[in-house]
C-alpha cells in the first residue's frame, strides 16, 4: 500500500491537474522550488512558459513516450513522469532553454544549478534538444553550451558532450537522429555524430562518426560490424 506522503504527491501531480501542461509544471514545481512557499510561483511560470511554446509540450511528450519504448524499468508513463530523474532532468532544461532564448539568463542558470545539484546532471540552457530524448539514470552526465542534439537520442549516465579546451564559440558536439551513446562515453569538440550512430560504453570521441556506424574505446574505433568504414579504423586522429 502507498504511503500517505507518495499518495498525496500522485494526487497532487497527476489527479488534480488538467493536463498533461498543467502536471508536467506541477511535477518540476515540487522538484525544484527551494521552499514550499515557491512551488506556486514556480508552477506559475512554467505553466505560462509551455502554453507560450506548444512545441516544448510536444517534446516533453514525446520524451515521455521514449521512456516506455527505450527503458524496460518503466512500466508506464506514469512512472516516468512521477519519478524518473533523467526525465526531470531533461524537461528542467526544456524550462531553462525557454528562458535562456529570453535572454533572462539568471532564471536559466538558476534552474540549471538547481537541476545539477538535485538530479546530478550538469546541462547548459542553451544546448538543443530534439523531441523524444531519453535521459537513462542520468547521474553524471555533462552536456556543454553549443551541443545540439537530434532526435530520438539516447543517453546513458556519465555521458560528457563537452568542448576540448582549445576552442572558442561554436565549441561542442553535434548529435544526429536515432543516436545511442553509451555510460562514460566522452565526446569533445565541435564535431559531427551522424543519424544513428551508436557510441560504446566509456569510449573517447574526438572525430567525427559517420552514419549507422559503431564506434567504441579509447580512442574510439570504428567495430567490425561497421556498415561505412573497415574495422579498427581509428577515429581519434585524422
Amino acid at each position: 500500500m502507498t504511503c500517505d506522503v507518495v499518495q498525496r504527491y500522485i494526487e497532487r501531480s497527476i489527479f488534480k491537474t488538467t493536463c498533461f501542461a498543467d502536471s508536467l509544471s506541477e511535477i518540476l514545481s515540487i522538484q525544484l522550488a527551494e521552499r514550499d512557499a515557491d512551488t506556486a510561483s514556480l508552477k506559475k511560470y512554467f505553466f505560462a512558459a509551455l502554453h507560450e511554446h506548444a512545441e516544448i509540450i510536444r517534446a516533453s511528450m514525446d520524451d515521455l513516450n521514449a521512456y516506455l519504448i527505450n527503458d524496460p524499468a518503466c512500466n508506464d508513463l506514469a512512472t516516468a513522469i512521477l519519478f524518473f530523474k533523467g526525465f526531470h532532468a531533461l524537461q528542467t532544461q526544456r524550462m531553462a532553454h525557454i528562458f535562456w532564448n529570453r535572454r533572462d539568463y539568471a532564471t536559466a542558470y538558476w534552474l540549471q544549478n538547481r537541476s545539477s545539484a538535485l538530479f546530478g546532471v550538469d546541462i547548459h540552457p542553451a544546448a538543443k534538444f530534439g523531441n523524444g530524448s531519453f535521459i537513462d539514470h542520468a547521474t553524471g552526465i555533462v552536456i556543454g553550451e553549443t551541443v545540439e542534439i537530434g532526435n530520438n537520442v539516447s543517453l546513458f549516465h556519465g555521458v560528457t558532450l563537452g568542448g576540448t579546451g582549445k576552442e572558442i564559440g561554436n565549441r561542442h558536439p553535434k548529435i544526429g537522429n536515432n543516436v545511442v551513446i553509451g555510460s562514460n562515453a566522452t565526446i569533445l569538440g565541435n564535431i559531427n555524430v551522424s543519424s544513428g550512430a551508436m557510441i560504446g560504453a566509456s569510449s573517447v570521441v574526438l572525430k567525427n562518426v559517420q552514419k549507422n556506424c559503431r564506434v567504441a574505446g579509447n580512442p574510439a574505433r570504428y567495430l567490425m560490424d561497421s556498415s561505412v568504414m573497415p574495422p579498427n579504423a581509428d577515429i581519434s586522429s585524422d
